[in-house]
């Protein structure tokens, strides 16, 4: 039997270590940082948010509850039942009738990453910022459907220059853009519409099924709900990667979706040879929650000047680098891992 020598030992250990997370962090920071004009995506998006009009939907949400208030009024029989009811009707009133409605534009997982989107009330340094009112609903539904159509193209067209800005930091020679944009935006829009049907079919269900139980035992239900959940999150977390199919490898959607599941896993086992495996955590657990932290981390501190104070720029401008880096990082892992794997099966072959 040969004994391997130490750089023996830690070349052939390392054929069969996945990327890793951090590593392809660090890469996302040096593609950002090589291609600046990336950043201009979510720095205009959030600039116009920030200071450009308001679409509000407040005056229309208000006259609706006080129709509603109008009706119930001969309903409610004493001042408790009242004081409740005045209390709900603010809250819809705060939830729906504040937010500036252009952050329609930002659609997930395909889409660009705002900082102001996440703030239920928007204001500026401006006074005399200009607010839209939409009057009913069928302008709130047309208008809500172009934000999101938009948005979906904006989110296309940034996520193609990340996939090609990161194809060329990992090939020596610069890989061209692939005419297929209107291709890859059909997709993008059939992945989100396929994602919400999916979730929502799930959802309803598993909300179905702890009202099922609920009627025998309410604390069984309530562990069936929690259990689905956490199942549902586990199950969904490789789908964060769900589109990144179509802009690495221009594959339609299914085929994207599959590749996801395939490349990120949820797998604990990989062949190494025909007669050894290699057991190792999720790839996709590490790498989103690293991103999670440091992309929800750092927007706590962009957020801290607030909203009417112009040293908010100086946080758009980090959100915005950061936000392109940590999805640049994306790419570069999940085309890491989709080479790393391939190298693993054409071993395991041998």
């Amino acid at each position: 039997m040969v004994k391997l020598g130490d750089m023996e030992e830690r070349e052939m250990i390392g054929k069969f270590v996945p990327p890793k997370a951090i590593d392809s962090i660090s890469m996302g920071f040096q593609i950002a940082s090589k291609n600046l004009y990336l950043i201009l995506f979510p720095l205009f998006v959030d600039l116009f948010l920030w200071l450009g009009p308001k679409l509000s939907i407040k005056n229309f949400i208000l006259t609706s509850i006080q129709d509603v208030t109008d009706n119930w009024s001969g309903i409610l029989t004493n001042s408790a039942q009242v004081d409740q009811f005045s209390t709900f009707t603010q809250g819809l009133s705060d939830l729906f009738g504040n937010p500036n409605y252009f952050s329609s534009a930002i659609t997930f997982p395909v889409g660009v990453p705002s900082l102001i989107a996440s703030n239920t009330t928007v204001t500026s340094p401006f006074n005399n910022s200009g607010v839209i009112e939409l009057t009913n609903i069928t302008q709130l539904s047309l208008i809500w459907l172009g934000l999101s159509l938009f948005g979906i193209i904006l989110g296309t067209i940034f996520f193609r220059e990340l996939a090609t800005a990161a194809s060329n930091h990992q090939n020596e020679r610069p890989v061209q853009k692939n005419n297929n944009a209107l291709r890859q935006l059909l997709n993008s829009l059939l992945f989100m519409v396929s994602l919400f049907l999916i979730l929502s079919l799930t959802g309803f269900m598993l909300v179905f099924a702890a009202a099922i139980f609920s009627v025998f035992s309410p604390t069984i239900a309530q562990f069936i709900l929690l259990l689905g959940m956490a199942v549902l999150v586990w199950l969904c977390l490789p789908l964060v990667f769900g589109a990144h199919g179509i802009f690495v490898s221009n594959q339609p959607f299914y085929l994207s979706i599959k590749s996801a599941y395939k490349v990120m896993g949820l797998s604990f086992r990989y062949p190494i040879s025909k007669n050894e495996v290699l057991f190792a955590v999720p790839k996709s657990i590490t790498f989103i929650f690293l991103v999670y932290i440091l992309y929800q981390g750092l927007n706590l501190v962009w957020s801290i000047p607030g909203t009417s104070s112009w040293l908010l720029l100086v946080g758009i401008v980090g959100h915005a680098f950061i936000g392109t880096a940590l999805l640049a990082s994306s790419f570069h892992y999940y085309s890491a891992l989709k080479l790393w794997l391939a190298g693993l099966w054409a071993k395991t072959e041998t």
